[in-house]
C-alpha cells in the first residue's frame, strides 16, 4: 500500500509486487495517478481516496506500505499504530521525504490552496532557480505553512512574502540549493 499522492512512488514500486494499492484523500490525485498508470501500462494498481486516519478501511494486510512526503500530513502516532497492525510479519514501512522538490506547475496549485505532493526532477540537481511564484507555493506548500491556517489572512502573507523576495531579488529569479531526501525504514519482526 502507498499513501499516493500523484502515485509517483506507487508506480514505481508496482513491478515488484502482485498489487499495488494507492491511498489519498485528494481525488484529483488520484486520478493523476490512475492516468499515469494507464500511460505507463501498469495494470496493478488500484486506487482508494481515503485518508489515512481512516485505515485499516478493510484493504487487508501488506508486505511492505511507503509513505511519499506526505507522513508530515497525517495523526502520526495513530496512523503508524493502525498501519503497523496492517503490516504482514517481516513487513516494512518506507517512508520518503523529499522537501525540496516542488515543480514549477504547481504554483497555482499550492497558492489555491491544494496539498501538492510532486514527483521528484527528472534530473539530480544540487540546485534550481525559482520564481517568487515558486517560492511562495513552496511557502503555502508545507504543512506549517499550508494556507488553510492563514484563515481570512492568506492574502497578507503572501503580499509580505511577495515583499519580501521583491527587496530580496530585483530580478525576481532565486537559486535555492534542494535539500537532502530523508528515508526512513521501519521493519516488523519476521
Amino acid at each position: 500500500m502507498s499513501v499516493a499522492g500523484r502515485g509517483t512512488v506507487a508506480l514505481r514500486l508496482a513491478p515488484l509486487f502482485e498489487a499495488v494499492v494507492g491511498l489519498d484523500p485528494d481525488a484529483g490525485m488520484l486520478d493523476r495517478a490512475s492516468r499515469a498508470a494507464a500511460r505507463l501500462g501498469i495494470g496493478n494498481a488500484s486506487w482508494v481516496c481515503q485518508r489515512a486516519e481512516a485505515l485499516p478501511a478493510g484493504l487487508g494486510s501488506f508486505r511492505a506500505v511507503t509513505f511519499a512526503a506526505s507522513f508530515h500530513w497525517m495523526d502520526r502516532p495513530r496512523v503508524a499504530s493502525t498501519v503497523a497492525t496492517m503490516l504482514d510479519p517481516g513487513g516494512a514501512v518506507l517512508q520518503v521525504d523529499a522537501p525540496g522538490y516542488r515543480p514549477v506547475e504547481l504554483a497555482a496549485e499550492a497558492r489555491q490552496g491544494s496539498l501538492p505532493f510532486p514527483p521528484p526532477p527528472d534530473e539530480a540537481l544540487d540546485q534550481v532557480e525559482r520564481t517568487a511564484d515558486d517560492v511562495v507555493a513552496l511557502v503555502f506548500s508545507t504543512s506549517s505553512t499550508a494556507p488553510h491556517l492563514f484563515g481570512d489572512r492568506r492574502e497578507d502573507c503572501e503580499r509580505d512574502v511577495r515583499q519580501i523576495l521583491a527587496h530580496a531579488s530585483a530580478s525576481g529569479r532565486f537559486s535555492v540549493r534542494l535539500p537532502d531526501n530523508i528515508v526512513r525504514i521501519w521493519r516488523l519482526p519476521a
